[in-house]
């Protein structure tokens, strides 16, 4: 198969990214502690189950989720583990009551890093299920990536090959044109 160079370089990038952003995900998500999360605790101004713009390339699609505001914190938090979460979370939590939110910063509307929701003495929303579907996320990223970067070696392996026999069949060519003189 021939790959121009663009081609190479834009498949080169990919897995590199994919790779990249799974390590980082086993820093961030995977192997956070609660000790050293941001935290708020604070009183639920509002909270339900609602639908948030999910980033992707081509279409807008919705994701659903449990959100959540404090009124002693600037974030819009929002839960996303499932529905059956959503609608467990939606039926302990009431605005007027207290929780602490266990979270990482993020810069979009809705911060969907939110690692352990508690209320009172209560978990309600685990950092063990965040951490859970974050592995998945990242064994994904770790399989595609590893995928895009094998293929991309054996191409370049392969044509490597190639080259050398090309250049050896030169190379015996122009040895048959002078014994020939």
């Amino acid at each position: 198969m021939k790959l121009r160079t663009i081609d190479v370089t834009i498949l080169l990038i990919l897995g590199l990214l994919c790779v990249a952003r799974a390590t980082w995900g086993i820093f961030k998500d995977i192997n956070v502690k609660l000790s050293s999360a941001n935290s708020v605790t604070g009183r639920v101004i509002n909270s339900g189950i609602i639908q948030i713009d999910k980033a992707t390339f081509k279409s807008k699609k919705y994701k659903t989720v449990f959100a959540l505001t404090l009124e002693n914190s600037d974030e819009k938090f929002a839960v996303e583990r499932g529905t059956d979460v959503c609608n467990y979370l939606n039926s302990q939590i009431q605005p007027g009551d207290t929780v602490k939110v266990f979270y990482r910063q993020s810069t979009s509307e809705y911060n969907t890093f939110v690692f352990q929701i508690e209320k009172g003495q209560r978990t309600l929303a685990d950092i063990k299920e965040y951490q859970k579907g974050q592995a998945k996320m990242i064994v994904l990223m770790y399989v595609f990536g590893f995928a895009i970067l094998g293929g991309l070696l054996a191409w370049y392996l392969n044509e490597k090959k190639k080259s050398k026999l090309a250049a050896t069949e030169f190379d015996l060519l122009i040895q048959k044109t002078y014994e020939n003189r």
